[in-house]
Formats: structure tokens, C-alpha cells, sequence
């Protein structure tokens, strides 16, 4: 046979090897795809357990997010942040005051001893426990509406000495409340404790 000629064998060869080079590339790429796949979706899952809960809306000066209720809400630019305060004996999860002190707005989730699980029912019983009143009383002033389309409720109440008002969220089957509060007559902080109230949204 002519050595100048190939065998008949080398072209099947060479083919086969070919053929088994590429299969090996597809297998590699599929496995990488699958493993991509796999992760991105295990990252997906993840994240929303894995980062740190709190509210998506702006902080600053003015504006501020409650981690533990997921409320926001705007303050005026006079008031502040009161850290770590407890009032009253209650747990608070933020606190914010007028600079003078007379008046102060504070948020937490509906404590266990409020056993409604209604808005209306457990705005009226926030009220009756902060001015020891029955949650019939009919000096209780109730004002029902959405909150970014959750269920809630506003109960207000004034005595000859101060004046509470407690807004009530259903946030996701939850209840949260926003406590506000100022002495009788001080009525350029009662419109701003409103303020407060009215600007809540939810994260």
C-alpha cells in the first residue's frame, strides 16, 4: 500500500474522537448550567431569610422606619429620636418627641394583653388602657380607613389634662399601632402628632 495514502482507519478515528470531545464539552456546559441554575435559585429563595429585616423607605432627619412593626412615617424637623426610652412601661420599638417634650409619638406591635383581633376593637382597648376608660366609652372618637390598603383604625380620646390618639394597622394579618400624645391644649402639637399619624405607609 502506498504510505502516501491514509489508512481507512484514521478518519474513523478521528471522528470518534471528535464526536466524544464534543459530547464531553456539552456535558461540562449542561453542568454548569444546571449548577448556575441551582445556586440562583437557592439565592432567590434565600435572600428574602437571609438580609436583615426592616422597612424599605427613606431614613433620614425626617423620615423614619420601624424594623419591628415595618411602619414609616415622616416627623417634623424639631423633633427627635429618643433612644432606648421606655414610657409608661411599655415596649416601644421607636419613640419620637417634640423638642420640648410635651408631646411624643411612638410605635409597637399590639402588645398580648390586647386580646382583639380586630382594628376598631384593638384601638378602642389601646385607648381605655392608656386613659382608664371602658373601651365603650363614648368619648372615644373612631375613624376607620386604609393604610396603603390594609385594614385600619383611629381612636382618639382627650381628658382635661391630655389627649391620646392610636392609629391601628392590620399589616399582613398583624396588628401594629402608632400611639401619639400631647397635653390639653397644646394645639399646634396635637396637628403635628396628626401629621405624624396621617403620613404613615408601610414597607
Amino acid at each position: 500500500m502506498d504510505e502516501n495514502v491514509p489508512s481507512l482507519d484514521e478518519p474513523i478515528e478521528d471522528a470518534a474522537t471528535e464526536r466524544s470531545r464534543t459530547s464531553k464539552v456539552w456535558v461540562g456546559l449542561i453542568a454548569v448550567l444546571i449548577v448556575g441554575g441551582v445556586l440562583g435559585g437557592a439565592q432567590i429563595w434565600w435572600s428574602p431569610w437571609g438580609a436583615p429585616a426592616g422597612p424599605a423607605c427613606a431614613e433620614d432627619a425626617t423620615h423614619m422606619g420601624d424594623h419591628e412593626t415595618s411602619l414609616c412615617f415622616s416627623i417634623p424637623t424639631d423633633w427627635v429620636q429618643v433612644e432606648g426610652a421606655k414610657l409608661d412601661g411599655s415596649d416601644y420599638t421607636s419613640i419620637v418627641e417634640s423638642d420640648s417634650g410635651n408631646a411624643w409619638v411612638a410605635v409597637e406591635p399590639v402588645p398580648d394583653a390586647v386580646t382583639a383581633t380586630e382594628t376598631e376593637d384593638a384601638a378602642r382597648q389601646m385607648i381605655a388602657t392608656l386613659v382608664e376608660v371602658s373601651p365603650d366609652a363614648q368619648g372615644i372618637r373612631i375613624e376607620s380607613g386604609p393604610v396603603e390598603g390594609q385594614e385600619s383604625t383611629t381612636a382618639e380620646f382627650e381628658t382635661t389634662i391630655v389627649w391620646f390618639r392610636v392609629v391601628v394597622v392590620d399589616v399582613d394579618g398583624s396588628l401594629v399601632m402608632m400611639v401619639g400624645s400631647t397635653y390639653t391644649g397644646e394645639d399646634g402639637l396635637r396637628e403635628q402628632v396628626e401629621q405624624i399619624q396621617d403620613s404613615l405607609s408601610i414597607a
